[in-house]
């Protein structure tokens, strides 16, 4: 299990949902390390997608504004039973020993971690971009951005379809 693999199964999800947000993954990320903490669980190539998913899960229907059934669940993934999903379900709750209150705090602060990840993520990938104001003409003022990794590409950022 790579982080790509991660990246790859929860982006098939968050694709198959239209109404799953940034928030969705953040919970599900408070979730899951609360579940590894608590439940004493860790990440193997056997139970990683069903970490993720129980995590998923509740945090849809505790964070969402509409009703999310299980069989909802099993219409994504092939072979899923609505029982699978229960059975899920409750083995999240319990190792999250039914705790699924996030405080603000906490929230903002996995957002801005996650925040600083991606960006490192994006600079390493594509180059250092910057954001300078210059002054133009009569004090107008204009947004650039500058590329300076050597050998860097314009045509390298991920608006071009390759992300």
């Amino acid at each position: 299990m790579t982080q790509a693999d991660i990246f790859d199964f929860m982006r098939f999800i968050f694709d198959c949902s239209q109404n799953l947000g940034a928030e969705n993954a953040i919970i599900t990320l408070i979730y899951v390390e609360r579940m590894t903490e608590l439940g004493n669980l860790s990440f193997h190539a056997i139970n990683w997608r069903r970490l993720l998913l129980g995590a998923l899960i509740l945090s849809i229907k505790v964070w969402e504004d509409l009703a999310v059934f299980n069989s909802d669940v099993c219409a994504i993934f092939e072979g899923l039973s609505v029982k699978d999903v229960n059975a899920l379900e409750r083995f999240a709750m319990a190792k999250l020993q039914y705790n699924v209150s996030v405080k603000r705090s906490l929230y903002a602060a996995y957002y801005f971690r996650l925040r600083d990840v991606s960006e490192q993520q994006y600079n390493q990938r594509y180059g250092q971009w910057s954001l300078s104001m210059n002054r133009r003409g009569m004090g107008e003022r204009e947004m650039t951005c500058h590329h300076w990794k050597q050998g860097g590409q314009t045509g390298d950022n991920p608006s071009n379809g390759k992300y």
